[in-house]
């Protein structure tokens, strides 16, 4: 915070300086680097109850408490059964000692049959969760740190002998509602009006 400061008031005092490019270009970069030092730092620092420090390679059984905070996803497979996927702002969690509150983001994959959810659901969602695996072998797509960058660091997963509860909807923020709202709408359109196959490329781009 003090670096970031710091850049910011030497931009704020070189952008007066119109005779002066040079510096107020040095200051700006100063900014624009303590700026990313510091969005680099949040990403890193994890207090001791984030679900980072919680889950494990091993899949464990845990009851989440949470806030559904994106739009879910159907996903559609001819060799698995239909899946719903969702990020879920974990607030609290049941583990073997009881309930206690964490803090962090996870990635739950819902199966059939299971209780259809929607931006800003709160929830009580059962099911195994572990930790995001990394790559297995050299040149492999990095599963792990993708989902980092998304502030996602545990996985989740709900069978069809698995409990989902909805407790409360309209949790999230209304703007929010509104684009996936006009979303849904859009993508009701797209498969009336457009073959299967079309209307999954179209469905695709939103």
């Amino acid at each position: 915070a003090w670096l970031a400061g710091t850049g910011l008031v030497c931009a704020a005092g070189s952008l007066g300086w119109r005779k002066r490019p040079r510096l107020g270009f040095v200051a700006l970069a100063l900014l624009w680097l303590c700026v990313g030092a510091l969005r680099t730092m949040t990403w890193q620092h994890k207090p001791a109850n984030h679900v980072a420090h919680l889950v494990a390679q091993e899949p464990a059984t845990v009851v989440v408490h949470g806030l559904v905070v994106d739009d879910p996803v159907e996903l559609f497979s001819p060799n698995e059964p239909e899946r719903q996927v969702c990020v879920m702002r974990a607030d609290h969690v049941r583990l073997p000692d009881g309930w206690r509150p964490v803090q962090g983001v996870l990635r739950a994959r819902l199966r059939e049959p299971r209780l259809t959810l929607a931006y800003g659901d709160e929830v009580l969602l059962e099911g195994t969760w572990s930790a995001v695996p990394g790559p297995g072998n050299p040149g492999q797509y990095d599963w792990q740190a993708a989902l980092a960058r998304q502030k996602i660091h545990a996985l989740l997963s709900a069978e069809p002998h698995h409990g989902v509860v909805k407790l409360r909807s309209g949790q999230g923020r209304w703007w929010f509602q509104a684009v996936y709202a006009l979303r849904h709408r859009l993508e009701a359109l797209i498969d009336r009006h457009f073959s299967p196959d079309h209307a999954g490329l179209l469905r695709s781009f939103l």
